[in-house]
């Protein structure tokens, strides 16, 4: 009877270590200003690397319980928010990928501290193809939804950062997963804006309250309203780092992209874009000169050119036509050319 009740008393201190041994959902990097987000993923598969024998074995799925570590800052200076340091507020025309690294559900305070030590949460892209070292961890691509609003009767701001797919090209087939679970939680923000207390401090916002709340909670009239003040979301597949895939500026940036790449591969490529350029100016100088004449000729010439069609089509006329062409006078004008008198002479006798 007595081992009966001292066995949960032995228990509760081994119960109290394995949580202390957990790290918390939200973690504080800077108090108001930089948190980590530790978002459960829930029936994502849990993609590792087996690297027992020392070496980069391509990737592979297990059924494990995982989250994904999003890095959500407020800059001191500036009133936007970054996930993972990539900004998404103030709105931006050109949506920017959000990748976020995946870790157990179970991981450590000290592992999590060791990956924002090392800056392992600032991903842009994935790892290649086969992996990116011992202990890495697997990087997806982020499908999400995100709001900001004003809560009523307050001037707080209410952010919410919804994940609904998951995208990697480290398998193969590339892998895509819906996060369509009903316990799947969002992060929720509560922004307050920063007393002034200074001339020379800057205008901001600074984090009251952070936590994950379950999807379910954000009712249908938070939506509404977070239609009407701009509901972003963003498709991972139909963005990249050079745009949204299918418009003019995607494309400008991708040839853009590859034009740079093209004249790092050496000296040889330097070369021969400098003769593409000289002889593009070529090119522009010729149909200057040439297209000039063509379109616009020149005053003189055409006057010219009229001169001998008038003269062409007298010819043609013969003698008659000069004579058509000439005026007779009038004997007043003939009698103004012939007016005058002559005085004195004459034979006197």
């Amino acid at each position: 009877m007595i081992l009966r009740y001292l066995l949960p008393v032995a228990v509760l201190p081994l119960w109290h270590v394995t949580l202390a041994g957990v790290a918390p959902e939200i973690t504080w990097v800077e108090e108001g200003y930089n948190l980590i987000a530790k978002l459960p993923c829930h029936g994502c598969p849990f993609l590792y690397q087996d690297t027992s024998k020392g070496e980069q074995e391509p990737w592979s799925e297990r059924s494990d319980d995982n989250a994904l570590l999003l890095n959500i800052s407020i800059p001191y200076t500036t009133p936007s928010i970054s996930i993972n340091t990539i900004p998404i507020y103030p709105h931006l025309s050109t949506l920017h990928t959000i990748h976020a690294i995946q870790v157990v559900q179970d991981i450590s305070p000290d592992s999590l501290n060791t990956l924002i030590a090392t800056n392992q949460l600032e991903v842009s892209h994935e790892p290649a193809s086969g992996g990116a070292g011992a202990g890495a961890s697997a990087v997806f691509g982020l499908s999400y939804r995100s709001t900001l609003r004003q809560i009523t009767g307050s001037a707080a701001l209410l952010f919410h950062f919804d994940v609904f797919a998951l995208h990697s090209e480290i398998l193969d087939p590339p892998l895509a997963f819906k996060m369509e679970s009903r316990e799947q939680k969002v992060v929720e923000v509560v922004l307050l804006q920063r007393p002034i207390l200074s001339a020379f401090e800057y205008p901001g916002f600074e984090i009251v309250r952070a936590e994950l709340v379950p999807r379910s909670e954000i009712t249908s009239t938070s939506n509404a309203k977070s239609k009407e003040q701009g509901l972003v979301t963003m498709h991972y597949s139909d963005w990249d780092h050079h745009g949204r895939k299918g418009t003019l500026a995607h494309r400008i940036s991708s040839y853009g992209q590859a034009l740079e790449d093209f004249l790092d591969t050496g000296v040889w490529a330097l070369f021969a874009f400098l003769g593409a350029v000289i002889a593009l100016f070529v090119g522009v100088c010729l149909l200057c000169i040439f297209g000039a004449d063509w379109c616009c000729p020149d005053e003189y010439e055409r006057a010219q050119s009229g001169k001998r069609r008038g003269g062409a089509s007298g010819n043609g006329q013969g003698g008659a036509g000069r004579l058509m062409q000439m005026q007779f006078k009038t004997p007043e004008e003939l009698g103004l050319l012939g007016r005058g008198k002559v005085v004195g002479v004459g034979k006197s006798d």
